[in-house]
């Protein structure tokens, strides 16, 4: 599956009913899917703007060089077109499914587009500008997700009151998007994991909820040496304009192997809950992205990874396991309080082996 390179433009427009970035109909915003080579914001823009121009790379790695490697190059490129005025996107074009054949699947078994459970988590400035913050991905077909519990502390101060507000943005077939806000978290007290809810949203046609695939979870261990693949959105570009935001943003697969298991966590402070060390090269942005087995299910999440090396850290999806969130209703049920071990039991999250007990 090739890897793709989202272009969204948030264009700015002044509002005299106050209404905030939060609109789920009516948004101002498109998606572009980048496939070719194209000259920048517009042929007709005046004289005295100077243009700068992008040219798209497609990367076909049949060498299997090492993703790392291939991603300290494409910097390296992009600084050196940078200087001559030209902007660069690398799209990463696999020439198998996924690394070394691996692939993410559905309950039934079917191969699944990753980048379509799997999202970008963002922030809003004061102009309602995007600012990434981390990945995330559905574990309900009704917007509950899962990411790293770092991201979404990041809008709260230390009191606890939140100081800007956050969301997704969600692709769908046929090059389109969706920003959904985040309506409410719940956080593991030491693991760096949480529980969030997407807002619903429904067609402008006839009112149907939207319905979201979802990944697969797997509580089974890791083992030692076995090869782990991350999808994630590290790889971003924002450009923030006089009336127009630009954000490409692209995600990608990153590949390595599990050298470390941390039962009782690798420290007392950064990582004091169950853990895995792993040689894939985690960037910024990739925080909360899943971590899959060579089964295709989900077995943990990206955490930290230490600047330039191969050094990374992958926290359990175990411990949600007992995390509860609010405002849930289970069938005909007002909302309420319920456990993510709740909704698992009741076949609400796909778990592979299947939980047993009560």
């Amino acid at each position: 599956m090739n890897q793709r390179s989202w272009e969204l433009q948030n264009k700015k427009k002044e509002s005299k009913s106050g209404q905030g970035v939060w609109g789920l109909a009516g948004s101002s915003l498109a998606i572009l899917l980048t496939v070719a080579a194209a000259s920048s914001a517009a042929k007709d823009a005046p004289r005295e703007v100077e243009t700068r121009f992008q040219i798209t790379v497609r990367v076909y790695n049949y060498a299997g060089v090492a993703s790392g490697t291939l991603l300290r190059a494409e910097e390296e490129g992009t600084r050196i077109f940078r200087k001559a005025g030209v902007e660069v996107v690398w799209l990463e074009c696999s020439v198998s499914p996924s690394p070394e054949g691996q692939a993410i699947r559905t309950k039934e078994g079917n191969e699944a587009d990753p980048s379509y459970s799997i999202f970008p988590i963002v922030r809003y400035d004061v102009k309602g500008n995007m600012h990434l913050l981390g990945t995330g991905f559905f574990i309900t077909s009704t917007g509950l997700f899962v990411t790293a519990r770092h991201v979404l502390k990041a809008p709260f101060d230390s009191e606890g009151v939140e100081q800007f507000p956050i969301g997704i943005v969600q692709f769908l077939p046929g090059g389109i998007y969706i920003k959904r806000p985040i309506l409410r978290c719940t956080f593991h007290r030491t693991a760096d994991v949480s529980v969030g809810v997407a807002a619903p949203i429904t067609r402008n046609q006839d009112g149907t909820p939207l319905i979201n695939p979802v990944l697969v979870l797997s509580f089974e261990p890791a083992d030692l040496g076995a090869r782990v693949v991350t999808f994630a959105y590290p790889k971003h570009a924002n450009q923030i304009l006089e009336s127009t935001q630009i954000v490409n943003l692209e995600p990608t697969w990153y590949d390595g192997d599990i050298k470390e298991y941390y039962p009782t966590g690798r420290d007392r402070v950064l990582l004091p809950a169950p853990c895995y060390q792993t040689s894939i090269i985690m960037h910024g942005g990739a925080s909360g992205g899943p971590v899959f087995s060579r089964s295709g299910c989900v077995f943990g999440l990206n955490s930290t990874g230490i600047d330039g090396t191969d050094i990374s850290f992958v926290s359990r999806i175990n411990e949600i396991f007992n995390l509860t969130i609010e405002g849930v209703s289970l069938g005909s049920e007002p909302p309420r309080f319920v456990a993510i071990s709740e909704l698992i039991r009741a076949g609400h999250i796909s778990v592979i082996p299947p939980l047993l007990g009560p």
